[in-house]
C-alpha cells in the first residue's frame, strides 16, 4: 500500500512539473506568432519608409487598427490579446507579450523584427 501511494505522489509530481512547462511554452508560442504577425506588417512598413512616409505608431491594445502608413489603408493588424502593441516610432513599433517576458520590436529601416526571449 506505501509503494503505491509512493508511485502516485512521483506521478503528481512529474505532472505538476510538466504542466507548469506547458504554460510558459504556450506564452511563448503566441509570442513567436505575433512575432510572425508582425513580419507579415514589415513589407508595408518598408514600403511607407522607401516612399519617405511614416508608419503611424499602433495604438495600445491587441486589437490594432489605425493605417500602418500615414497615407495609407492597411490597418494595423489584430494580434493574441497576450500580446499589446507598445507604441512605437515613425520608423518602427514594439509588441509586448507575456507582461514583458517576450518583447518585440520592428524596424522598417532594416526591414525586420527581432524578439527577446523567444
Amino acid at each position: 500500500m506505501v509503494e503505491l501511494l509512493l508511485v502516485i505522489a512521483i506521478i503528481g509530481i512529474l505532472a505538476s512539473v510538466i504542466f507548469l512547462n506547458m504554460g510558459s511554452m504556450r506564452q511563448r508560442a503566441k509570442a513567436v506568432a505575433a512575432l510572425e504577425n508582425q513580419k507579415g506588417v514589415m513589407g508595408i512598413a518598408v514600403d511607407c519608409y522607401l516612399h519617405n512616409k511614416n508608419i503611424t505608431p499602433p495604438g495600445s491594445g491587441s486589437l490594432g487598427g489605425g493605417s500602418i502608413c500615414e497615407d495609407g489603408t492597411t490597418p494595423w493588424p489584430e494580434i493574441d490579446r497576450s500580446c499589446q502593441y507598445a507604441g512605437g516610432t515613425v520608423n518602427g513599433w514594439t509588441v509586448d507579450c507575456s507582461e514583458g517576458r517576450y518583447v518585440i520590436n520592428c524596424d522598417a529601416t532594416t526591414g525586420g523584427c527581432k524578439c527577446e526571449g523567444c
